[in-house]
């Protein structure tokens, strides 16, 4: 019985010390990121900020989340946006407004500016723990190489 009670003292020390060894990785530094797709991502038209009316183009977002969002001028559907949940638990609601904002953005190119179409058919979406981004442009590729670099640097 002695044995057994020091063998379980023994495995339980191991376990413990193990848990100590793990590391939490660190948060994406976001602002980084939108401001490294801003500059090597090419655009068909300058974005522009939009500011506190960017929620509007995301309906029923969950409370507390931020987004801040950047179009083009005209009928160019490019656009770059970093959503910024509050809670973790929020993400799913949040990317379900992303993914119906696309589909808005889908219909109403699609009869009218149908070339912008493929680019929002390879709309560039990258999440982790507390944010979203979502970059559309024909410059798919870079934006998405720049995402997997983001998250190589922060699993």
């Amino acid at each position: 019985m002695r044995r057994f009670v020091i063998l379980c003292i023994c495995f339980l020390t191991f376990i413990i010390s193990l848990t100590g060894c793990t590391e939490t990785p660190a948060a994406i530094d976001a602002s980084a990121v939108l401001e490294e797709v801003l500059e090597e991502v090419q655009f068909a038209v300058p974005l522009s900020e939009v500011g506190e009316n960017a929620a509007l183009f995301f309906g029923m977002l969950p409370e507390g989340t931020e987004i801040r969002l950047f179009t083009g001028a005209g009928y160019y559907a490019d656009e770059l946006a970093l959503i910024t949940v509050s809670r973790e638990t929020d993400r799913a609601a949040a990317m379900d407004c992303v993914e119906r904002h696309i589909e808005e953005l889908q219909f109403q190119h699609v009869n009218y500016h149908p070339e912008e179409v493929e680019k929002l058919d390879h709309a560039v979406i990258y999440q982790n723990t507390d944010h979203i981004f979502l970059c559309v442009t024909a410059d798919y590729v870079t934006a998405q190489q720049i995402f997997d670099r983001a998250s190589d640097k922060h699993p």
